[in-house]
């Protein structure tokens, strides 16, 4: 018997030890063995439906965070055209020099949390210059996508976070799984010795586990 090993799919190891405990039940012979096998089964239809919700919300939260940093963009983009609108295309003019010291390619270019902290001042900077109505509008904007944003990267933190809990509760189902099996092994190789059967008798009852092609894992951060 091969026992499970961390590259070895949830859902691989379900069909594994199903395949187990359905052939002890068939021998009719192993009843008694299959009850354990039960239990981790029973156990694996709630971690499964864990790993898949942990799943979706790190993907839902990478895809808000994705679209905000995006959409932010966009505005930042608004925001750097009207100030050049407003200043006769001057990006030397103290007006939008007070919102963009940098080139605004190298704001616009940052993650959705390094940018948010890039753009905080531009409400200040409004006030400072005495902005036009037009840039106080897109300002504002960039101050909603800023809460919207803050409380995204929040929830993808809680969320990543969630699903390395349920990859600690699979690791921990894993080695449980394989304690069970080794029992079990164990119960079929006294069998065998006491009846005279082959010695691969209870190997026979462990199917080789396939390797998950797919794994609980946190997308990369943007």
């Amino acid at each position: 018997m091969r026992l499970y090993a961390a590259n070895d799919g949830l859902d691989a190891m379900r069909l594994d030890a199903r395949q187990t405990r359905s052939m002890l039940k068939a021998s009719n012979v192993h009843l008694p063995l299959t009850k354990p096998l039960d239990r981790l089964l029973d156990r694996w239809v709630v971690l499964d439906a864990l790993q898949r919700e942990a799943a979706d919300a790190v993907a839902d939260s990478h895809a808000l965070t994705a679209w905000l940093d995006l959409h932010l963009d966009g505005v930042t983009r608004r925001l750097v055209g009207q100030l050049l609108a407003d200043t006769g295309n001057n990006r030397d003019h103290r007006t939008f020099q007070v919102f963009f010291p940098e080139a605004p390619s190298e704001t616009i270019r940052l993650a959705l949390e390094s940018q948010l902290d890039a753009s905080t001042h531009f409400s200040t900077a409004a006030e400072e210059v005495g902005a036009s109505k037009a840039v106080r509008a897109i300002v504002k904007e960039i101050a909603a996508i800023d809460v919207k944003g803050r409380m995204a990267l929040k929830a993808r933190e809680a969320a990543v976070l969630a699903s390395a809990t349920v990859a600690l509760k699979i690791d921990t189902w894993r080695a449980d799984a394989n304690g069970v099996r080794r029992g079990v092994e164990t119960a079929l190789d006294d069998h065998a010795n006491k009846g005279g059967l082959n010695r691969d008798y209870a190997g026979r009852f462990f199917p080789t586990p396939r390797a998950a092609t797919t794994k609980l894992a946190a997308p990369p951060v943007t």
